[in-house]
């Protein structure tokens, strides 16, 4: 662990309570603050002085970032209603 990270964690007493703070403060459940701000990011990023390979590899970090925090999981028969609720909760 980073000790930036660790300084946050040193008054918690067992190792237990230290990983499940951590899992639920890194796990990708209720991710919709950082799916948010990815969204803007996408939405923000111009081209301006970088290159088109540049531009690219930044939008797609981007978009690989998004694919992670995303939670749609898409299955035959409830994949239209699936989707629709992702879209409105964006």
């Amino acid at each position: 662990m980073q000790s930036h990270i660790s300084k946050s964690y040193l008054l918690i007493d067992t190792v237990v309570k230290i990983w499940k703070v951590l899992s639920l403060t890194y796990s990708k459940i209720g991710n919709d603050a950082q799916i948010y701000d990815i969204q803007n990011k996408i939405h923000g990023t111009k081209q301006g002085e970088m290159t088109i390979s540049q531009f690219y590899s930044e939008l797609y970090g981007l978009w690989q970032e998004f694919d992670y925090y995303q939670d749609f999981q898409a299955n035959c028969t409830g994949d239209a209603v699936k989707f629709r609720r992702m879209i409105e909760k964006e």
